[in-house]
Parts: structure tokens; sequence; C-alpha cells
């Protein structure tokens, strides 16, 4: 199942589309098939009959095939019998593995000692299956996590760390590499703090008791009665490392990958040296047993479940080091899951409503779309909201579909780059700003290296908004020149910025937008082509009926008769400039008529009527211009109190007549 997903999130990287519809069909057959026995038959199925180990893996099983992530990334939909009679093996299978988990941990069997691996199993388990059940069953827990007493189960885990870490400094017998990473994996999940200092030094001794190899000796062994012995293999150590390592860049930290790379990469080394085949089998064995050649399939699952993770520690670091790199702004990281690896794969309550409807809750984009952009009909917010926001949130991978980038264009003071960071509060993606600095922090010399570092980094994010702001510089039209000599620095930029901003949409990953300043035909037509970015929007000055909603909606509730003022007055505006922006636009309209090729003709005449708007157009109304008149009505603010009609459109006028911000006025000094 966590190769399905997998596959689906790295589709370039699998062997082949077959390769990805096999696994797909594996799972589905697994669980139409195997699933179909009765509970019993599970339980007691191989060599070691029912045991605790057998019933977590079992019981996360389950959950994995009632996820509604399972379902899209392997392309089926489980029949509602089948559904049932699974959420009741479920349900039974939690009642039992609760009863397992005791204040001490998990047994094997009564007269075995506790084994912290087991218990570390059986949580992970019991937090899935809680996450299932709440969403299936109508439970009233969160699904956070598993319904299990903690306090007693944390103080045991915390002794048990103390333990191991004076047994490996001694050192002494007794040490056991295995129960220790298992007690900081339990440890992160009660307390989540995965860089505690207990934590930090049980990784420390962790990575210095690896052998060179990339193996545990010191891992403890499980018995399960008479002769019966299970050697914990190397790469269970590793797995629950780069989970822990994971959770820790869930929260923005480095700390403990940092501490626990060396040790991941070794295991790295260890899981290429040690591929076999064996008959008609390929993949891993236990690397404590030595004897026999057969490939083990829980050892090779595992095996794939730390490449996995381990893939994930690399590419989240690297994230991590990039939105830093570039100080990306970001809010505090939102709790996904104690299990990095189940992230994705077994959803929050919220999230599964989503997957399994996809539909969203009424207030999941609220306060997106109570934003008031410049259009008649909020229109660009209603875009943005459908084409990109609905359509990424509903994707089981929670990545763009169709339209992944978008260009927004206009005067300056419309609030573009709001826009942008509405966008990004939305989706929960952390915000990437580039200007021109940063291409040009080598000189314009620099600028081609520049560009390839930095477009290399933004092809390694996933889930950020990046915002190029005020970088039109870079993708203005230029006239056509006769010869290379004769070409602007300027164009040579523009011509190498384009195939990047191509690869970085194909890829998928991110949602990138382009702020200008400029209008549409002052830039190139590389760039305003369909085909290069997904969409385009002009971002002009609100109209009458925004400015009125704008005002209706203000941040603070302004009277009734306020808002009759203001509709009354802007409407005298609205009316007074009405006919002169209608005939500007028929111009333009019959201009695009005459030159459909938007030659540089074109592109002068259009930039007359813009000068021709500006010396006409004199009375422009801006949300800025409406929140200094609104905070005046309210009587907020050092400025005289707006309070008649008339006063409001005395003021008004004078706000048609600023440009720029306010001069200091010196006080009026009395002569002696």
């Amino acid at each position: 199942m966590a190769a399905a997903y997998f596959f689906s999130e790295n589709e370039t990287i699998a062997p082949s589309r077959q390769f990805c519809t096999n696994i797909q069909t594996a799972v589905h057959r697994m669980i139409k098939e195997y699933f179909s026995l009765p509970l019993p038959s599970l339980r007691g199925h191989g060599e070691n009959r029912e045991n605790p180990f057998t019933d977590a893996q079992l019981l996360l099983s389950l959950s994995l095939a009632l996820s509604p992530v399972t379902e899209l990334a392997c392309n089926f939909k489980l029949s509602r019998k089948r559904r049932a009679a699974l959420l009741d093996y479920l349900l039974q299978l939690t009642t039992v593995v609760t009863k397992q988990l005791s204040d001490d941990g998990v047994k094997v069997h009564e007269a075995a000692r506790t084994h912290h691996f087991l218990t570390l199993h059986s949580v992970r388990a019991l937090d899935a299956a809680a996450r299932t059940i709440a969403y299936l069953d109508g439970a009233s827990a969160d699904g956070a996590d598993g319904t299990f007493k903690q306090a007693e189960l944390l103080n045991r885990v915390r002794d048990e760390i103390v333990q191991q870490l004076g047994l490996h400094l001694l050192p002494a017998p007794g040490f056991d590499s295995s129960s220790l990473v298992s007690c900081c994996a339990l440890l992160a999940r009660f307390t989540g703090d995965a860089d505690s200092p207990l934590i930090e030094q049980g990784v420390a001794a962790l990575v210095k008791d690896q052998s060179e190899r990339g193996t545990w000796t010191s891992a403890g062994v499980l018995s399960f009665g008479g002769r019966r012995l299970v050697y914990i293999p190397s790469v269970e150590l590793s797995l629950a490392l780069s989970t822990l390592a994971l959770l820790d860049l869930q929260e923005s930290d480095m700390g403990i990958y940092t501490a626990a790379l060396p040790a991941m990469d070794a295991s790295f080394r260890l899981v290429q040296s040690s591929y076999a085949k064996h008959e008609d089998a390929s993949g891993w064995r236990n690397d404590r047993t030595r004897a026999g050649y057969e490939i083990e399939s829980w050892t090779t699952a595992v095996v794939l479940q730390f490449l996995f993770a381990y893939r994930d520690a690399l590419r989240l670091a690297r994230q991590e080091q990039i939105l830093r790199k570039y100080r990306a702004s970001r809010g505090a990281p939102a709790f996904r899951s104690f299990w990095a690896d189940l992230t994705w794969l077994i959803p929050l309550q919220g999230r599964y409503q989503v997957l399994e409807s996809q539909e969203l809750p009424s207030d999941r984009l609220a306060k997106f779309t109570s934003i008031v952009d410049p259009t008649e009909k909020n229109s660009i917010v209603e875009g943005i909201k459908s084409e990109i926001l609905e359509p990424t949130i509903r994707n089981v991978n929670e990545r763009p579909v169709e339209t992944a980038s978008f260009l927004l264009y206009g005067p300056p003071g419309t609030r573009k780059t709001s826009l942008v960071v509405a966008t990004a509060k939305a989706l929960g993606w952390p915000l990437l700003t580039l200007s021109p600095p940063v291409f040009l922090r080598k000189g314009i010399e620099g600028f081609e290296a520049a560009a390839d570092e930095i477009f290399e980094d933004l092809m390694h994010l996933r889930r950020t908004v990046v915002l190029f702001d005020e970088c039109e510089e870079f993708f203005k039209w230029r006239p056509n020149a006769t010869s290379i000599e004769n070409r602007t620095v300027g164009a040579f930029i523009t011509s190498g910025m384009l195939p990047r901003l191509q690869r970085l949409r194909d890829n998928r990953w991110i949602v990138f937008v382009i702020n200008s300043n400029a209008e549409k035909f002052e830039l190139d037509d590389a760039v305003t082509r369909r085909g290069r970015l997904d969409k385009a929007a002009r971002v002009g000055y609100p109209v009458l009926e925004a400015q009125l909603r704008y005002l209706r909606a203000w941040r603070r509730p302004l009277k009734p008769k306020h808002i009759r003022w203001f509709e009354q007055h802007l409407t005298s505006v609205e009316d007074e400039m009405r006919p002169l922006r209608e005939a500007l636009e028929e111009q333009i309209i019959e201009l695009q008529r005459e030159h459909p090729g938007r030659d540089e003709k074109y592109r002068a005449a259009m930039a007359e009527i813009d000068q021709r708007g500006a010396r006409k157009l004199t009375k422009i109304v801006t949300f800025s211009s409406l929140d200094s008149l609104a905070e005046r009505c309210r009587g907020e603010g050092l400025q005289t109190k707006i309070t008649s009609s008339k006063m409001l459109k005395e003021n008004l006028l004078q706000e048609f007549e600023r440009s720029g911000p306010d001069s200091f006025n010196p006080p009026h000094r009395s002569p002696l």
C-alpha cells in the first residue's frame, strides 16, 4: 500500500506504467482475497501463530485498506459490504491490541519480558486504527491518537531510555539498540517533541553503536516460546530512526535528521550491498540470521519502507534548507500525524472526509473567498478558488492538478501580492518570494548562474507557493534585433527565463505566480501566450461593485449611513469616469483588430492609449483610499472624523489629488 502511494506521488521514477499497475492490482487482490479469510486465520497465519506483533501489523494493514488514500492511489472502490467487513475486523482487532498494551508495554506472552519494539508497533497500529474508526464508525474521538493510557507507559519509556543510555555508556551487557530506538520513537509520540534532549542522546548512542557495515548487532531477540526466536533485523531500526527524523523535519527542525543522517546513509549502503536473488525471488533477508539464502518477504517489505522514509527525509531536509535560504514566510506547521511515514496514507478526519467525498467543507475556504478583488463579480478570487485551491486540496497527493501557475498584472497598489499571500495561507503552504535582487546578487554577468541555482532549488520544492514579485523587467517585450550584437542584455535574460518557467510549470509540485506592475502589452508574447502559464488576470483598480462590496465587508463594520454616503459619492464618480474608460476600451479593441500579430506598432499605440488614460482618468478609487476614508468615518486614527455626507465627498475628492504618502507638516511657530 505504501508502495502504491509512493509511485502515485513519484510517477517519474517508476520503472514503467505497468509496474505501477501491478502494484495497484496486488493491493486490490490482497484486500479482496486475503482479507476475506476469517479473522482467526489472519491472526494465526505463519509459524508464530497468534502474537502481538502480527496483530499490530494486521491492524495497521486494515487501517490502510480502509483509507480513501489507498482507493485513490490504487484506483479502485471498496463495496459497502467489503468496507463493513473490514471495519468489523478492525474494531475486533483494536480491542485485542489494546488489551495487549499494558502500562508496562507489550509482551510476546505472559511469561516474557516487555519489549518496546512490540510496544512501538502496537501504539502505531492503534493510532492508525483510531483515525479510521473516528471517521468510519462515527466515534467522538478526534482521531489524533489511540485509546490507551499514556501516563504510566510514558514513564516506563523514559526509564528504559535512561537505562539503555547507561548501559551504552559503561558499556555493559544488556544494551539493546532496538529497545532504545523504539523508546525514542515512543517518547516523541507521547510528548510531540522529536528533538528533546533525551531523544538527542538516544540518537547519538544509536549512531555510535552502528557498525561500519550499517548493522546493529546489539538489537534484541524476541522469543515466542520453545526454540522459536526472532532476531530483529537492522533495517527495522533504520526505519524507526528515519521516521523519527521525518517527524522532526515535519516541525521544520533539522537537529535529529542531522544527527541520524550518518546512520541512515550507512543503512542505505547496507541495503544496496545486501540485495540478493534466490531462485525466482529477489529482495533482502534478515542480516542477523546467517543461515540460508532465502529471500524474506517481511524483511524486504521493511527495506522498502525504509527506502521510502529515507528518501522522504532527504527531500524534506533539502526543502527545509531551500525555504531557509530564501527566507520563505510560513505559519506554524500544522499537525498531521505522530508517525511521519503514515502522514499521507492515513489522514486526519477532515482530510479523510475530503478524499472520501471529494467535497470541501463549507468553511474550508471561507476566509479566502471573503477577500474582495477589484472585479465586478470577484472573478479573480473565484477563479483561484475553483481552479487552484479546490483541485489541489481534493488531490490525493495534495498537488496542483491542471492549473499550477498564473500571471497577475496591472498597476501598483492593487493588492496583487495580498492575493498570492492569501492563496498560500488557504493551502497551508509556505510562501517563497523572489525579487530581482535575488537574481542579480552577483551582478548582471552572474545572472545565468544565479538563475540556474534558483530554479534548481525550486524544482526540488513541494507544496509551496512561489511568487516572482516585480520581476517584470525579466519578462518585458523588446524589439527584435537584426543581430546578436544589437540584442539587449534584457532580451537574453527573457529568453533564458522562459524555458526554466516551462520546466517548473510541468513539474506541478508548486504553485508559482508572476506579479507584474507592467500591463500585458508590455510583456513578452512568449510569457503571455497560452501554454506558457496556466492563467492570467489583470488586477486593476476596483470597479464600483467591488468598492461597495469591500466597504460592506470592511474589517470593522461601518454604519448603514456610512455605506449610503459612500454609495452615493462613489456612484457619482463612476458615472463620470465610465464613459471615458469605455471609450479607451473601444480604442484598445479596435487596435487589437488592426494588429493581430501584436507587432511593434501595436505596442507603441497601446503605450499611447495607456498614457492617454492616465491623463483622462483622474478620479481613481483604490482599496487604500477606501480604508483611509472608512477609518475616518469610524473616528479611528489621528485625522478628523468624517461626520456627514458632504464631508465624505470633500475628503474623497482630496484622495484623488494625493500622490504618494502625506508630507510632514511642521508645527506652526508664532513670531516673537
